[in-house]
């Protein structure tokens, strides 16, 4: 699967719990006609443990089960770099920078 696959998502729910994110794929934006988010936090020893689910609908042909694994995969892939990003700016933010 071709990680230059654009998923564009709407704002963040307002109506959402302060320890969850529920995202909406826009589909105009997107290649995918249909798609939701959710992201939960819940505390966890001294971290915070992050729950991920999503549901998605490409607009693009997935091969049968091989193909469903490259797009689990890249997935995966994609939400292991947005914690990155999330934790290096919170990092960023506790040095005061």
């Amino acid at each position: 699967m071709s990680s230059a696959k654009q998923c564009g998502v709407s704002s963040v729910s307002s109506r959402s719990p302060p320890d969850e994110l529920l995202a909406t794929i826009i589909p105009e934006h997107s290649d995918f006609s249909y798609g939701r988010v959710r992201w939960k936090l819940t505390p966890y020893g001294d971290g915070t443990l992050l729950r991920y689910q999503s549901e998605t609908e490409p607009k693009f042909w997935v091969p049968g089960l091989f193909g469903n694994a490259l797009v689990a995969r890249s997935l995966g892939r994609t939400v292991e770099q947005m914690i990155q990003r999330v934790e290096d700016r919170a990092r960023l933010e506790e040095d005061g920078r």
